[in-house]
């Protein structure tokens, strides 16, 4: 029998050489004491030995099970709010939480109690683990009943590496996750991120530790099928297969950088996660089994290159195959798309009637928007806490609003007329609420275009509380596009009742920069004659065109600006009515165009009105006629005024400038044309460079083809 013992003894010190990971070999270990100390055909005489044998198993269950678990039991956390703490588990490991609280409904807990994360901000749970850490287990599932399983993801890291990330695939399901051979030695980290939009909950922990001994060898095989394709203008979806071989890879490096130039990792030195690439250069762990990822934040029409490393072990083990040709991948993303452009330009909560609460958006994007198409979300976010996202569904004109309400009954009752679109679980702002217009996705996946109030933050208290008020943007300054960063100086918030209220118009000091009357293109004679009158105009420095084919290829090019065309340039502010022409004869027969106007401000902005579409005639001419001579503009001037002339042959041309008396000032030109559309400028001065006295002064321009005309002009000193 003794030797049966010291035959245990002798096989137990074997194994733990050999094994570091304790939990993977349980049963192995079980068995041979059983079989070491019951043989069969040994008789009940071995009883003496049986409490020997107990206290062995004992033992080695406490080998298996001992290294660390953790159930929440001392979890500190509220039950009814999220927060941040600390708190004593179980093995007398210190834990550290964000955002997290404690969830003891049994309708949502795995194990009560269960820890809980919140849908939005930094939500983790951490600890620091001695003895090191073989294989991890823990429970997880949905919190809530809000969103999909898709939104609510764990990310697991040991040691600052992610080891897995995990999706929820269901419901009210509870999914327990086990990563296998990790295997890192020493003090370690053990942390659990949530990442999505929705809330999740995480309980029973488990872990094996890891002694000393071999790492696992270098991954066999480079990863296969590794493609890069542009997702828009500012992502890059990579995917690829892990093609494991007889040596599993741990886990994937993926370098990226704009240059195409990498240099390999270095074996025992693991490289930390580095998404933002407006440096040119990023990096991303990825855990084995995901064969995906997604760079997000990229610079529109870029070019990037990535490079994916397949490694097993972490930490200071770590070892990368960088032999043999390591697969990369490219893509340039796309090119951006014009600035969204809708605004929201009226938020309500009306004192008399609270259930009448509305918001206004308003579009300035120049053309129509349809909802089916682009996608739009208006999000509400209450006390700085929990999110409600609405999609937007319909369409809306240009320089028109769209009316989202609260109730469609009380809203009717006390405006007269039907709301745009009901979305009750979101206009539900009573003053502290904050609302976010987002284009792309709802405000976890969709980008910022327009806020009203900050994210994150209670708006009681702040210079945006609007409880029983309305708020009401460009009384203080013209806005034409949206701001993600609420700013006091564009909005008006005054104590309303319904009557005080402005749904589905724009106030009267709430109007754009220009006010267009009409916008037109009429075709014919070889070009297309652009023609806009404004009602008014505030700030206005004046108008660029911009033209595109009708192929899908064609982009928006600028043809005119108000910076090199006189007669583009804006009146400023004025509430008289202006006309304007533009005409473009760089056309060919047959073909449609579409044209869209702009108007910019005194800061730079440009607002875009709608887009017009026209076809020129089959047989039109786009050779001008013999001779056409426009008006000079401006007139009268100062310093300079500018006319043009088109040939529709070659020609000799003069042009003199006389005064009154029929003095000959200057000549501007006697040279030989080529058909073709011509500027002529006169600034003022005579032949010898003296500027000229105020007065009328007479353009006389005559060609060899016989055309003569002359234009009077006004000089202003």
């Amino acid at each position: 029998m003794y030797k049966k013992i010291l035959h245990f003894f002798g096989f137990f010190t074997y194994f733990t050489r050999r094994n570091r990971n304790i939990y993977s070999f349980r049963e192995k270990l079980q068995e041979e004491v059983l079989f070491i100390f019951f043989k069969e055909g040994e008789t009940m005489k071995m009883t003496m030995y049986v409490p020997l044998v107990a206290g062995l198993l004992i033992a080695l269950s406490g080998m298996v099970w001992g290294q660390g678990s953790e159930s929440f039991t001392n979890l500190n956390a509220s039950a009814s709010s999220y927060g941040d703490g600390q708190f004593i588990g179980n093995n007398s490991i210190e834990w550290i939480y964000s955002q997290a609280r404690k969830v003891t409904d049994t309708s949502y807990c795995i194990t009560d109690p269960s820890c809980g994360f919140k849908d939005t901000g930094t939500r983790y749970i951490k600890a620091n683990i001695s003895g090191g850490v073989g294989d991890l287990t823990y429970k997880t599932r949905s919190y809530f009943t809000s969103g999909s399983a898709s939104d609510r993801t764990i990310q697991t890291y040991v040691g600052g590496t992610l080891v897995e990330e995990f999706t929820l695939e269901a419901m009210d399901k509870i999914y327990t996750r086990t990563i296998n051979n990790i295997n890192i030695t020493g003090n370690v980290e053990i942390k659990f991120v949530s990442t999505g939009s929705k809330q999740i909950i995480i309980d029973d922990i488990e872990w094996t530790g890891y002694a000393d001994g071999e790492p696992d060898p270098e991954p066999s095989n480079h990863v296969s099928d590794f493609t890069a394709n542009a997702n828009g203008y500012s992502a890059i979806d990579l995917t690829w297969l892990d093609n494991d071989g007889a040596n599993v890879a741990s886990g994937f490096l993926i370098l990226a950088n704009t240059s195409g130039s990498f240099t390999d990792p270095i074996d025992g030195t693991p490289q930390a996660d580095d998404t933002d690439l407006s440096d040119g250069s990023g990096v991303k762990n990825i855990a084995h089994g995901v064969e995906s990822h997604t760079f997000t934040g990229l610079t529109a029409e870029t070019t990037y290159y990535f490079k994916i490393y397949p490694y097993s072990n972490i930490s200071e083990n770590i070892d990368y195959k960088t032999d043999g040709p390591v697969p990369t991948a490219n893509a340039t993303t796309d090119e951006e798309p014009e600035s969204p452009k809708l605004i929201i330009s009226e938020v309500a909560d009306p004192k008399d009637v609270p259930y009448a609460r509305f918001i206004e958006i308003y579009n300035n994007n120049g053309n129509t928007i349809d909802f089916s198409s682009q996608i739009w979300y208006i999000s509400r976010q209450a006390n700085g806490g929990n999110w409600a996202d609405a999609q937007l569904i319909g369409s809306i004109d240009h320089g028109q609003t769209f009316v989202i309400s609260y109730s469609t009954t009380s809203f009717k009752s006390a405006f007269g007329f039907d709301s745009d679109q009901n979305a009750g679980s979101v206009v539900t702002g009573n003053g502290d609420d904050g609302y976010f217009l987002y284009c792309g996705g709802d405000h976890t996946s969709g980008t910022l275009v327009d806020a009203y109030g900050v994210i994150d933050v209670d708006g009681t208290g702040e210079p945006w509380e609007y409880e029983d008020s309305r708020a009401v943007r460009g009384l203080n300054q013209t806005v034409s596009q949206g701001n993600p960063i609420w700013t006091a100086s564009e909005w008006t918030i005054s104590t309303a009742n319904v009557a005080d209220c402005t749904p589905g118009e724009l106030d009267q000091d709430q109007s754009l920069p220009v006010e267009l009357n009409g916008f037109n293109a009429i075709p014919g004679n070889g070009k297309v004659t652009l023609c806009w009158t404004t009602e008014s105009e505030t700030e206005n420095l004046g108008f660029i065109v911009s033209r595109k084919s009708k192929d899908e290829s064609s982009k928006w090019e600028e043809i005119a600006s108000y910076l090199t065309d006189g007669a583009l340039q804006g009146h400023g502010s004025t509430s008289q009515a202006h006309e304007y022409f533009y005409t473009d004869a760089q056309v060919v027969p047959g073909a449609t165009y579409f044209y869209r106007l702009g108007d910019v401000d005194y800061t730079g902005n440009i607002t875009w009105h709608k887009e017009l579409e026209v076809t020129l005639p089959q047989n039109d001419s786009a050779v001008p006629a013999k001779f056409v001579l426009h008006k000079a503009y401006p007139n009268p001037f100062n310093p300079e005024t500018t006319f043009k002339f088109e040939l529709g042959e070659a020609a000799d041309v003069h042009v003199r400038v006389f005064d009154l008396l029929g003095n000959l000032v200057t000549t501007l030109t006697d040279a030989r044309y080529q058909v073709g559309r011509y500027n002529l400028h006169w600034n003022g001065c005579d032949d010898r460079g003296r500027l000229s006295s105020t007065g009328i002064y007479f353009i006389h321009i005559s060609s060899s083809t016989g055309f003569t005309n002359t234009q009077k002009v006004i000089f202003l000193r």
